[in-house]
């Protein structure tokens, strides 16, 4: 099976990247959280905000991979 992949808008341009890549990408983001936590309540917040950003992300390729394969069409 091919690897489903979208172009996305980065600073430098269009590029092309795959699930697992555009996931990473956002997940990135809710890392640096983890700088502000003082409390175990803050870790957990931390990493329920990681999981939800994932599932997010997962879902907005989903709708991205669609809405390029309509224009293909």
């Amino acid at each position: 099976m091919e690897k489903q992949t979208i172009t996305i808008k980065t600073f430098f341009g269009e590029k092309t990247v795959g699930i697992d890549e555009y996931e990473k990408k956002w997940v990135d983001t809710i890392n640096e959280l983890f700088w502000l936590t003082n409390s175990r309540e803050d870790l957990d917040k931390c990493k329920q905000m990681k999981k939800w950003v994932g599932e997010m992300a997962r879902a907005d390729f989903e709708n991205g991979l669609a809405k390029e394969r309509g224009k293909a069409s």
